[in-house]
């Protein structure tokens, strides 16, 4: 790569890894992200059936499907995790979706999670890769229309570049998520602080000079990322790099807590993005609304979801299970699905 292209993505001289390829930087970048992201065990619930398939960069991603019981599925929903968990973490949602909605639930872990492989984390654009590899899978297993998806933080990231990317997509549920990549990557060493200490005593050699960057500034880790992937991916996990009314006209509703690590007026900035010439109502429930493509609901006292021990989770909040619902019915609307939600 010239020393052109180094800057163009904003790396430059990269300091102590001045001269190093980007596949070296990569391989280094995964380590990093072991130590930061150090478990990834997670179960698979019973009676889901596992699968495998790759991303657009060739990364293998891990997940599991359960279909719903006693009915015909009445679509297909994508549920994505956030930062440093894995399908685990939102298993419980399949109670939901297949148990009471009807849905075909795929659960996927995201790059560097879980059981899936290793690729440095993007917070956001990468992460989008593998939202719309796992629609390929989906499809190509004949799994019913229409796609909805779910994510919460970092998977709540990659969902609303891929629902805008890919037009089989019909709506997605953003979950708590951070505005864009630059929003977040300066957030994690805040909460991760612990797993970072961790890591710098356990890190060989020059990683205990590339660890303590997630602490102090994050400019160059993000540089980093980029460098790794020999392209601005985290400028591009900006929503607002994208069209503002995608053709196919999917559906967006934003949910999060006033009490999130994260600033919640840049997230409203993604939604205010989305057909922005259009006009929307925000903390209206959908069914209170059904004419906007868009719905932002704030849940007063609601933290983080990986800090629901600590406070109020968003699914906790009252007409958390009504907003959702409302939602893929108005979906189911719109596809005239009428037997959805019966």
């Amino acid at each position: 790569m010239s020393d052109a292209q180094k800057k163009s993505i904003g790396v430059g001289n990269a300091g102590i890894l001045s001269g190093m390829s980007p596949d070296t930087v990569k391989s280094l970048m995964n380590l990093v992200f072991n130590f930061i992201i150090p478990d990834r065990h997670r179960d698979i619930p019973e009676g889901a059936e596992p699968f495998s398939c790759r991303s657009k960069d060739f990364t293998e991603l891990a997940g599991w499907v359960i279909h719903p019981h006693r009915r015909k599925a009445c679509g297909t929903i994508f549920l994505f995790h956030g930062f440093s968990g894995n399908t685990s973490h939102i298993q419980w949602l399949t109670d939901r979706f297949s148990g009471e909605y009807g849905f075909v639930s795929v659960a996927t872990d995201l790059r560097h999670h879980g059981l899936s492989g290793d690729a440095v984390p993007t917070f956001g654009e990468a992460e989008s890769w593998d939202v719309m590899s796992v629609i390929d899978y989906a499809e190509s297993q004949g799994l019913p229309k229409p796609y909805v998806l779910y994510g919460e933080s970092l998977g709540g990231m990659a969902s609303q570049l891929a629902v805008a990317k890919d037009k089989r997509v019909s709506g997605v549920i953003v979950n708590s998520a951070p505005g864009w990549a630059w929003d977040a990557i300066g957030k994690v060493a805040d909460f991760r602080s612990a797993d970072i200490k961790k890591g710098m005593e356990k890190a060989p050699g020059i990683l205990r000079s590339i660890i303590p960057m997630f602490a102090y500034g994050m400019v160059p880790v993000a540089n980093l990322i980029n460098y790794s992937y020999k392209d601005d991916v985290l400028s591009k996990g900006d929503p607002r790099n994208l069209p503002s009314s995608p053709g196919h006209e999917p559906l967006f509703l934003y949910m999060m807590g006033d009490k999130d690590h994260y600033d919640i007026n840049q997230t409203r900035k993604i939604f205010d993005h989305w057909y922005k010439d259009e006009s929307a109502e925000a903390e209206v429930l959908p069914g209170d609304a059904p004419a906007q493509k868009k719905w932002f609901l704030t849940m007063e006292g609601a933290t983080h979801p990986d800090e629901s021990s600590n406070g109020r989770h968003v699914a906790d909040w009252e007409h958390f299970d009504r907003a959702i619902k409302e939602f893929l019915e108005k979906i189911a609307g719109r596809k005239r699905s009428s037997y959805l939600l019966r």
